[in-house]
């Protein structure tokens, strides 16, 4: 399993029900984790949560509806509970994956200069 496959999870939350969700982590740490860190997939698309990444279905992430990536739902699963993969995103949508969860992390600050000072001193 590698970052971008769309895989099955199954969780305490989810009533046993597994549901598709999207690898977020490092592939360099596939081998090393007992975990994986996934993002869920929900095909109740709502317009008013721009922090989520829509997909359409296609033979590669092989969904059957138009979903969302729920950014904003962050789990992760041990090992033993993430089962496919059964598909994977495109290039482009792993780009769009990124760039929401570096905003949704705040990670954008990390490659940008430094801010000002807030005490004032330097």
């Amino acid at each position: 399993m590698r970052r971008g496959d769309v895989v099955l999870v199954s969780g305490k939350g989810d009533y046993g029900k597994s549901r598709p969700a999207v690898i977020v982590q490092a592939d360099y740490l596939a081998d090393r984790l007992e975990s994986i860190t996934v993002c869920p997939l929900t095909s109740d698309v709502l317009k008013n949560v721009s922090i989520r990444i829509g997909l359409e279905p296609s033979a590669s992430n092989v969904l059957q509806l138009p979903s969302e990536v729920m950014v904003d739902k962050m789990q992760t699963y041990p090992r033993a509970k993430v089962f496919g993969p059964i598909g994977t995103l495109l290039d482009s949508d792993i780009l769009r994956l990124d760039q929401a969860l570096a905003f949704f992390l705040q990670l954008d600050q990390v490659f940008a200069p430094s801010p000002p000072s807030r005490t004032g001193s330097s």
